[in-house]
């Protein structure tokens, strides 16, 4: 533990000891990923100038509410647990089994991350058109058929992977987004069947 940064990753610990809140207004960055974790204390609200949460392979199956506090927060992670719904935000949570992205989605408007692969996810909320300062949306591996219009607002936005989910058409609005670089299509239903151009992922 320093003084901005705390790492007790893979430790097996199933609560957070109390050394780590006196001095945690300060902390930038924290990992707790690798431990058994399945919920977060009141006074974890404390850590107000938190930019970077990595609370990856542990056993949350409710997405912690605490961390709706955490205003400054740029990069969360929460992949590889057992989340099978979440409330007012998001950041990391792929390989979990979300289905539903709430419209709250908009409150986390720092975010720079996203990962939601390898869910149940069918849809997105208009809302994520609000994460303006998103570089990087991961999508990979759900049953997705089409994007929300609203996400041509999404400017910032660099990187965005979609393969293997249900589009039959390329999404227009690919088009309009002016930092766009890297995108990744292939083995979706196309109609016409054109996967053997989006079989790789292409930069514009």
């Amino acid at each position: 533990i320093s003084s901005d940064r705390i790492d007790l990753s893979s430790l097996g610990i199933r609560v957070l000891p109390p050394q780590v809140f006196p001095t945690c207004g300060h902390v930038v960055t924290a990992k707790f990923s690798g431990n058994c974790l399945s919920s977060l204390p009141p006074q974890f609200r404390s850590f107000t100038a938190l930019r970077r949460l990595h609370l990856d392979d542990n056993q949350f199956d409710i997405f912690p509410t605490e961390i709706f506090a955490l205003g400054n927060l740029s990069i969360l992670s929460l992949e590889s647990n057992k989340i099978t719904a979440i409330p007012a935000g998001i950041a990391a949570l792929g390989g979990n089994k979300i289905d539903t992205i709430p419209p709250e989605i908009e409150a986390l408007s720092c975010l720079e991350s996203l990962t939601l692969a390898n869910n149940n996810l069918c849809s997105l909320p208009s809302e994520i058109g609000k994460l303006t300062f998103l570089r990087e949306l991961t999508l990979h591996d759900n049953s997705l058929s089409e994007l929300p219009s609203s996400m041509a607002t999404m400017l910032n936005l660099h990187s965005l992977t979609l393969h293997r989910n249900k589009f039959h058409i390329i999404p227009d609005l690919l088009a309009w987004l002016p930092g766009l670089h890297e995108v990744s299509l292939y083995e979706n239903p196309w109609h016409p069947p054109y996967d053997a151009w989006c079989r790789m992922s292409f930069s514009k």
